[in-house]
């Protein structure tokens, strides 16, 4: 409690601590460990496919059907998934 109100009475004593926080931050963010360009690979496709005016299954048999069989020939890709919908076209008034 002493130390707190001594910040909150002396605004040098504060401004000192505020700057030595600040330094240590930069200082530990500086000496962290990270790679430049790590190599991140998800082995994993998501496929959502939507053909306005036609219905789900046209959608699934003649577009994502044969974009999953192309996906399969992809190296290091071990899950796929995929949604087909069909998507109604808006009224115009």
């Amino acid at each position: 409690m002493k130390a707190y109100r001594q910040l909150l009475e002396n605004h040098p004593l504060a401004n000192i601590a505020f700057a030595v926080v600040l330094l240590l931050g930069v200082f530990a963010y500086l000496s962290m460990p990270r790679e430049q360009d790590p190599e991140i690979n998800f082995n994993w496709v998501m496929i959502t496919t939507v053909l306005p005016g036609a219905s789900a299954e046209d959608v699934e048999k003649r577009v994502t059907k044969p974009l999953e069989d192309a996906i399969k020939g992809v190296a290091d890709v071990r899950f796929s998934m995929s949604s087909s919908r069909a998507c109604q076209r808006a009224s115009r008034s």
